[in-house]
């Protein structure tokens, strides 16, 4: 499997161009060159949200691995598809075990 993260210059305003390479990046680079298709499912996490205006329930897929450079912490993204074997991805942050 591949992926695809997106907004990296906004991740870069946001956290600077040594934490996307050295956390984000590296850390989804060590997992999907070594995950299997269980890994992968296995790390996938599902939430719940509405709508602002509370009409609408979105179920939402999380990947949720394990930090490349720090043991106790865990990075997060929003699965926005799956096309053939391409993962797009958003950062949403990181957070501590």
């Amino acid at each position: 499997m591949r992926y695809a993260l997106r907004n990296q210059d906004k991740i870069v305003t946001a956290f600077g161009e040594e934490y996307l390479r050295k956390h984000i990046i590296a850390s989804l680079d060590d997992f999907f060159r070594t995950a299997s298709k269980n890994t992968f499912d296995r790390s996938i996490r599902i939430a719940v949200t509405t709508t602002d205006d509370e009409s609408e329930i979105i179920e939402r897929e999380y990947l949720c691995i394990n930090d490349a450079m720090d043991g106790n912490v865990t990075q997060e993204f929003v699965i926005l598809g799956r096309n053939w074997d391409v993962v797009r991805l958003a950062y949403v942050g990181q957070s501590k075990l």
